[in-house]
């Protein structure tokens, strides 16, 4: 299982600020907090992998523009979908559609080689 998985990044943002404080968080599974290709044993603050971990996801949502700021307040801040759909002035199937993308984009073993735009584009045209 890769380690950017879908439902990794789902726990992973939704911890995004306990590992961000290079702390791993209670009743955590040590496959989801290790970074791959990692150094195991010595030579690596504790706090390194946490805050690497949840560095490369951050990285990967910032690529998102609004529909990762969507994202980011509804997993991370966990709050209300419905709220969030209203702040944005977006409707909220579509809201949870768009984060749905972010969620597929953000995913998967190393950063996708083009923009989250041209991610969202081609899953347009797969549904159509």
């Amino acid at each position: 299982m890769t380690p950017f998985s879908r439902s990794r990044v789902v726990w992973i943002l939704r911890h995004l600020q306990t590992l961000e404080a290079g702390e791993k968080p209670g009743g955590y599974s040590s496959s989801y907090t290790e970074l791959p290709m990692t150094k195991k044993g010595g030579g690596w603050a504790p706090f390194e992998g946490p805050a690497g971990l949840a560095a490369v996801v951050t990285e990967r949502l910032e690529r998102c523009g609004q529909d990762g700021v969507c994202v980011y307040l509804c997993y991370c801040f966990r709050r209300d979908w419905q709220t969030v759909s209203r702040m944005m002035g977006l409707n909220y199937y579509d809201m949870k559609k768009r984060m749905n993308w972010v969620i597929g984009y953000i995913s998967g073993e190393e950063t996708k080689p083009f923009s989250y735009r041209a991610f969202v584009a081609a899953m347009q045209l797969v549904k159509s």
